[in-house]
C-alpha cells in the first residue's frame, strides 16, 4: 500500500468556500498552491505540515495493509 495516495485523488477543501478540489496525492507534492474553481480564491497550503501528514497517512496504510495480511493467514 505505500505510495497509495500518489496515485489516489484527495479532496481539498477551499478555505473560502468549502470547495473540494480533488487531486493527487503527487500532485500535492509537487506543488503547495491552487486556485479553486469554485471561488477563484488561491489556495496555498502549508507545505511542510502537509507533505508530513500525507507520509504519515501512507505509512499508516501501509502498516494497515501488511496487517491484514497476517490476520488473513
Amino acid at each position: 500500500m505505500a505510495g497509495e495516495l500518489v496515485g489516489g485523488r484527495i479532496n481539498v477543501p477551499c478555505p473560502g468556500c468549502g470547495y473540494k478540489t480533488r487531486k493527487t496525492g503527487g500532485w500535492l507534492r509537487a506543488h503547495n498552491e491552487f486556485t479553486c474553481v469554485g471561488c477563484g480564491t488561491r489556495v496555498t497550503m502549508e507545505s511542510r505540515q502537509f507533505h508530513d501528514g500525507l507520509w504519515k497517512v501512507e505509512d499508516s496504510l501501509d502498516k494497515l495493509g501488511k496487517a491484514s495480511k497476517r490476520f488473513g493467514q
